[in-house]
């Protein structure tokens, strides 16, 4: 058998009694071929220890950067949630998915969902993105997400990119909204507005800044206008009423800044109206149901994932590094109904 350096495309096509145009364009992932050949030509491939010439994998570089590239492989989108279908029933999180699959698809890859569930446990995914030679993965923000041993995944053999910091478990390279800069920004907007007891109802979670912005910015007014924080350990819902209640009763904000989309409805059953009695803001005015807030420019944050995961694959970067990279996007304050000025 030629040697791995010597391996060419003829090689493999002699050893299954297929052209070498078959194997090219299976191990491109082309949709002329079939999934089950391609998978047959590409474990064949992988066994054999075939990798493409330098020149080859320089001119595909080059051509990556051209207007119009046809797509040759896949990125892998790690979607983990219990429920799948409702990531990307969150506006944000589908502004990501829309910018990284542009983005990528100009460099010549094609945007990949993958949903772990009991049949695609994260070793069987390792197993087909091997086979598959897929070398990119993306994970999007995680929530109730199934349980795995994310840290026993052979990582080292990928380039990863986070988006957002909500999957603690996989320490790679991140693009995420600027929280802590949105949080203040927010703060000092509302005051423009002409509020002075400003309440802040989020989660109180170590990778949401938003928080850490929002108790800082707080803590720079006058004690007598200070509102203390409702911290919570996950989302409100109709069985926290009575502790909301409680809180407005003993802070008595006349705007509250939230990341709780079931705000609106909470403040109704207190007897309060939105903008009457309290203004209201979002801290993603996608997310939650005030159209004052933060737009945090999800597409942005999608584009620059997908352009960090194909600057580490360029490079031949894979594993999970010693030292992290974020890219923070900052977001906008958007001015709105449910926050007139004061």
């Amino acid at each position: 058998m030629p040697t791995p350096s010597k391996l060419t495309l003829r090689d493999i096509a002699e050893a299954l009694g297929v052209s070498h145009t078959t194997v090219s364009l299976a191990l491109k992932n082309s949709p002329q071929i079939s999934e089950s050949r391609r998978l047959v030509i590409q474990q064949l491939a992988l066994r054999m220890g075939y990798t493409p010439n330098s020149a080859a994998t320089a001119l595909a570089h080059y051509k990556q950067d051209s207007n119009d590239v046809p797509i040759q492989s896949s990125i892998a989108w790690i979607n983990a949630w219990k429920r799948p279908g409702q990531l990307r029933e969150f506006h944000e999180y589908q502004c990501y998915w829309q910018a990284a699959e542009a983005t990528l698809a100009k460099a010549g890859y094609r945007l990949e969902e993958f949903v772990i569930d009991a049949e695609l446990t994260l070793r069987r995914l390792h197993a087909i993105l091997v086979a598959r030679n897929v070398e990119g993965i993306i994970i999007p923000p995680q929530s109730d997400f199934v349980a795995e041993d994310w840290a026993a995944f052979s990582w080292d053999e990928f380039s990863v990119v986070r988006i957002g910091r909500s999957m603690t478990a996989v320490n790679s390279h991140t693009a995420a909204p600027d929280q802590a800069a949105n949080g203040i920004l927010a703060f000092q907007q509302i005051q423009r507005l002409g509020y002075q007891r400003i309440g802040f109802v989020g989660t109180n979670h170590l990778y949401q800044a938003s928080t850490a912005g929002v108790l800082l910015a707080n803590s720079r007014v006058p004690r007598a206008q200070r509102v203390e924080p409702l911290l919570c350990d996950s989302v409100l819902t109709p069985q926290d009423q009575a502790k909301f209640e409680k809180w407005l009763r003993c802070q008595k904000p006349d705007a509250i800044f939230c990341d709780q989309p079931a705000l609106p409805a909470m403040l109704a059953k207190a007897g309060l109206r939105v903008p009457e009695d309290v203004g209201l803001a979002a801290l993603c005015v996608t997310h939650c149901s005030a159209d004052a807030g933060i737009d945090p420019h999800g597409l942005s944050i999608g584009e620059s994932a997908a352009r960090m995961l194909l600057l580490l694959l360029r490079t031949h970067e894979r594993g999970l590094p010693k030292i992290l990279k974020e890219i923070l996007i900052k977001g906008a304050w958007v001015d709105g109904t449910s926050l007139p000025p004061r």
